[in-house]
């Protein structure tokens, strides 16, 4: 179960295997958790987020599912936000407040980055 999928999130070779044995699915949602990919973004476990990304079973998984991008803005991991877009995640789906991850990455202004370029920039400082 995905709510399972918190107590082994740092642990790719764990992940990879249980994605091959089909013991975990990498879209399913959790209610208290999201889905496996935005657990990984949550923790910073950039080595995760590329073995989910690059899980090629039956249903790939989904960049957008649970809004990953957002949540690697907010704990401010470039290195995600970077493998995220790499594999098609999108800076402009809205949450269910209407903000983009481009607009929360204005306002947190710490996020050095541009996310159409994929190019550093220096933000605003608060």
């Amino acid at each position: 179960a995905t709510d399972d999928f918190g107590c082994i999130a740092s642990n790719s070779v764990i992940v990879t295997e249980l994605l091959k044995h089909k013991k975990i699915n990498p879209n399913m949602e959790s209610t208290d958790f999201g889905t496996p990919l935005y657990m990984a973004c949550n923790q910073g476990h950039l080595n995760i987020v590329k073995v989910l990304l690059n899980y090629e079973g039956e249903t790939p998984v989904n960049p957008n599912s649970g809004l990953p991008l957002i949540c690697a803005i907010q704990i401010n991991r470039l290195d995600i936000v970077t493998e995220l877009l790499d594999h098609n995640a999108s800076p402009d789906i809205q949450d269910v407040f209407g903000q983009t991850p481009l607009h929360i990455a204005e306002i947190y202004g710490y996020l050095h980055f541009n996310m159409t370029t994929r190019t550093s920039f220096t933000s605003k400082t608060n």
